[in-house]
């Protein structure tokens, strides 16, 4: 096996602070999967996104999702050397030949977490805007079960045997108060 060669990393690396830090990475499959000459010819491309997740859970990196890694109190130099050490993984090159992309993300603060703000019966999203599977519309919410299904089905809904059925719908009902 060949060493692997001295890497220097970039300069702006050793100017950036301390902090969170993301790296995300895009693989390119048919790269793994097609026959060799041109590709690898690997069982699957799950095997190398596990042994990247291993890679970067080892190293005590969240993964938030999918392709996405995280690791707090931690310097852009160190995040850029667990990035290079992925080239160890085996088969030799792998990781080097089917990457598409790859970034280093410094995260900055939350100025502001609006989560609880934004959802379905709070401030900003008060009422429901047009029909809604009902399983996902709190008690808070003002709404009524539909006796059909809405037809059109909104948009990007799949056609299904459940989004024919008018009772897994709601639509926003209005309640009028008497003032005495």
């Amino acid at each position: 096996m060949a060493a692997i060669p001295i890497v220097i990393p970039p300069p702006q690396l050793f100017a950036l602070p301390v902090g969170t830090y993301g790296v995300s990475f895009d693989l390119t499959p048919h790269a793994m999967i097609e026959d060799l000459p041109n590709e690898w010819n690997l069982k699957g491309t799950s095997r190398i996104h596990e042994k990247i997740a291993q890679h970067f859970v080892g190293r005590l990196y969240s993964n938030p999702q999918g392709s996405v890694f995280l690791r707090k109190k931690y310097c852009a130099l160190l995040v850029f050397m667990d990035i290079m050490s992925l080239r160890e993984l085996l088969p030799p090159d792998d990781f080097a030949t089917v990457a598409r992309a790859c970034q280093i993300s410094h995260i900055q603060p939350i100025i502001m977490d609006i989560t609880d703000d934004i959802r379905l019966g709070v401030q900003y999203s008060p009422a429901l805007l047009g029909p809604t599977p009902a399983s996902l519309v709190p008690d808070t919410v003002p709404h009524a079960l539909m006796d059909h299904a809405p037809d059109p089905l909104p948009l990007d809904v799949q056609p299904s045997h459940a989004a024919t059925i008018g009772n897994n719908w709601a639509l926003w009902r209005v309640i009028f108060y008497t003032l005495r």
